[in-house]
């Protein structure tokens, strides 16, 4: 807590809008679908990280391609995105896969993933999901993946700024998690 109210006392950097596009790029891995069984993620809705789902019958599942997941990746669930499904893959997602409903996409070099992070996680930015998920109710309200790059973001021009302050709340989640244990 401390080293964030250094921060906060020291002159931060200029904080701009910006389209979520100009600071994450898709990035598609696609491999075949796997011939014997294997493990899937999927995203929880509510921005609560990702879990597991082992396919022991890989010839019943209807798609031929896969995309590989790597830890730091940002996931969407596209059909639940406006239940806020989505999340930043962990160590433990790393090399795992997912469906095409699920894309990937990577920080550029003027954004930290762990404030992102943080970022995606806030009620506003649920608010921007369900407006570009149009439709009815569940599987018919399916975000559209080219307005989920124009979303505007309020972001730090510096990056170091972006990676101290994701850094704080990544270690505000660990110590949460551990006191919740307790």
């Amino acid at each position: 807590m401390r080293n964030f109210t250094a921060l906060l006392r020291k002159k931060t950097h200029a904080w701009e809008q910006r389209k979520l596009g100009d600071v994450i790029n898709l990035i598609v891995r696609e491999i075949p679908k796997p011939t014997k069984p294997y493990t899937r993620i999927s995203v929880r809705s509510h921005a609560k990280g990702t879990f597991h789902q082992f396919v022991d019958e890989p010839d019943k599942v209807a798609m031929e391609n896969v995309y590989v997941v790597k830890e730091g990746d940002l996931i969407v669930n596209i059909t639940f995105a406006w239940e806020h499904a989505i999340a930043v893959a962990t160590k433990e997602d790393d090399g795992l896969v997912v469906s095409h409903r699920f894309p990937t996409y990577r920080t550029n070099d003027k954004s930290d993933i762990q404030f992102l992070k943080y970022l995606v996680s806030k009620k506003e930015f649920k608010t921007q999901l369900e407006l570009i998920s149009p439709g009815g109710a569940g599987r018919n309200r399916v975000m559209s993946k080219k307005d989920f790059l124009e979303i505007n973001i309020s972001i730090s021009s510096s990056l170091e700024e972006q990676q101290k302050i994701g850094a704080f709340f990544t270690a505000l989640d660990r110590y949460i998690t551990i006191h919740q244990r307790k």
